[in-house]
């Protein structure tokens, strides 16, 4: 097996920009070559990068010197181009969701289950600092049996935000509004701390018209092992405010905001346990690629011995499972 991941990145977007950055400040790993439909974003993005450009995917997949496959497409699509890279042997890599359906998530597992790729789903807030410490601590027990759990995702997103893109805001691009496209990053840590959902309820609403997906939303959940959580979350919230993760348990309780521990207070008077990456990010990445790159060094170890990534295909795929039964489940 090689010990480089060598990439393609699909998608010339933000997100394809983001992961460019990470890539080329991330040892272990290669930035070959990258694709958009749109030429223009594509020369864009080559040129900021140093990274030429393909001419098509197909070119993507025929070439020898790209083992993997980075999707940073509208949501609809990681199921389609990540299918097509697993069949050509590539290792597949994508952004959130898995997909935006269960029938197209599943398929896309199995793809890479029947070619024997690595895949794995970008979910880079479980490798902050605090979103760390919070999962150890509850895997050894310092909190005790976990009883009840509150998101709270409360931004502020424009129109503009909306109307600079055809695909946000719509069903058939992003398969949901915040809590498809936002909350699902604190729904991904819920799930992670508690594990599955056993039952769930939602309330959704829709605030503005230039968008058919809800901008604020409520789930009710109970897990599987008994806690009951809620999650809210709004892209209608001025000004935004920092998302956050309260959780209480018998022994225990602790709030994570923005990433860290702002609050612990543990019966017996334990504290948190000590969170450090080594080694520390480069002074020459942006902060907020940091955990991008953790992520990033983690799959590379997965790929390299074997193991399963931290992030696995099914976990993603029962949090896109909790959001889609958000939007047929309703008060």
């Amino acid at each position: 097996m090689e010990k480089t991941l060598n990439c393609a990145i699909i998608g010339c977007g933000l997100m394809g920009a983001r992961h460019g950055e990470t890539l080329l400040n991330t040892e272990g790993y290669r930035c070959v070559c990258l694709f958009d439909k749109v030429a223009a974003s594509a020369q864009a993005l080559s040129q900021k990068l140093g990274v030429p450009a393909a001419a098509s995917y197909d070119e993507i997949l025929s070439r020898h010197d790209v083992n993997t496959v980075l999707i940073c497409l509208p949501s609809s699509l990681h199921a389609d181009y990540g299918i097509q890279a697993a069949a050509a042997g590539k290792t597949v890599i994508t952004e959130k969701p898995v997909d935006i359906s269960i029938e197209k998530s599943q398929a896309l597992i199995q793809a890479c289950e029947r070619a024997g790729v690595l895949l794995t789903i970008i979910s880079q807030n479980r490798y902050l600092e605090g979103s760390m410490a919070l999962k150890k601590a509850l895997s050894a027990g310092l909190l005790g049996e976990p009883l009840l759990a509150n998101v709270s995702i409360k931004w502020c997103r424009d129109d503009a935000y909306y109307a600079k893109s055809g695909w946000r805001g719509t069903f058939a691009g992003e398969g949901g509004g915040v809590l498809m496209n936002q909350a699902i990053h604190y729904a991904d840590l819920l799930l992670w701390y508690l594990g599955p959902v056993a039952e769930s309820r939602s309330l959704l609403a829709t605030s503005r018209p230039i968008i058919e997906t809800e901008d604020v939303a409520g789930i009710l959940l109970r897990t599987k092992g008994g806690a009951i959580a809620t999650i809210t979350a709004s892209t209608a919230a001025y000004p935004g405010f920092p998302e956050r993760i309260e959780l209480h348990g018998r022994d225990g309780s602790a709030t994570l905001e923005q990433g860290k521990l702002v609050y612990w207070k543990q019966k017996n008077g334990k504290t948190p346990p000590e969170i450090t990456f080594d080694p520390p990010g480069p002074a020459t990445l942006d902060a907020k690629l940091v955990p991008f790159q953790r992520q990033y060094r983690e799959i590379l170890e997965a790929y390299r011995t074997g193991r399963p990534p931290l992030v696995t295909p099914q976990e993603a795929l029962e949090v896109v499972r909790v959001i889609l039964n958000a939007y047929k489940e309703n008060f």
